[in-house]
């Protein structure tokens, strides 16, 4: 194999990045898929991320000071 080929051949952390991204959409659209007519999950989630942004709030009002 010449050299060209084994560098056109090799995969880059942009191509990574890129399979990384379609992947978690996937992963996304089929978690709301399954489980966007379940209330209760829907609402845990929901009240999860609520706690989620309090905490960074809180985090960037720390990090503000300091």
């Amino acid at each position: 194999m010449s050299k060209e080929k084994v560098k056109n051949s090799r995969i880059e952390k942009k191509d990574m990045g890129y399979w990384i991204v379609i992947l978690v959409l996937i992963m996304v659209g089929q978690f709301t898929f399954f489980y966007g007519d379940k209330n209760d999950i829907v609402s845990h989630i929901g009240f999860g991320g609520t706690i989620v942004s309090i905490l960074l709030a809180v985090v960037a009002i720390i990090y503000s000071f300091y």
